[in-house]
């Protein structure tokens, strides 16, 4: 007896509308954390431009924020054409100057809020 596994993605399955609502309801590390499911995911997450404009990086305490991940997001958004509106930074950030230099000179009449702890 052979018994096949059958996978489903809800992705191709529901309306982009549901889909829409998911996606949007969850944290952006949550949304982080689902562009490694599958090149798919990937491709489809980056694609929904929406999810991309609030970037709060406050909901892993444990999760340092370097000048590194700063340039890493905003340059996908410009590559990818996405805006970004606000970027809010937990208590254990590490950033320096050079992160507020990258932003002020990309998104600084882009970004209508930046909360840094």
């Amino acid at each position: 007896m052979i018994i096949q596994l059958v996978t489903y993605d809800i992705r191709v399955i529901l309306p982009h509308e549901i889909n829409f609502e998911i996606f949007g309801s969850l944290t952006f590390a949550n949304i982080c954390r689902l562009t490694a499911v599958s090149k798919r995911w990937r491709d489809y997450i980056i694609s929904m431009k929406t999810l991309w404009k609030n970037l709060d990086f406050r909901v892993n305490k444990n999760f340092k924020v370097t000048d590194k991940h700063v340039k890493f997001y905003v340059q996908r958004a410009q590559r990818e054409n996405i805006t970004i509106r606000s970027i809010f930074f937990g208590e254990s950030s590490k950033l320096t100057d050079s992160s507020l230099k990258i932003l002020r000179k990309t998104m600084c009449h882009q970004l209508s809020s930046l909360e840094l702890m």
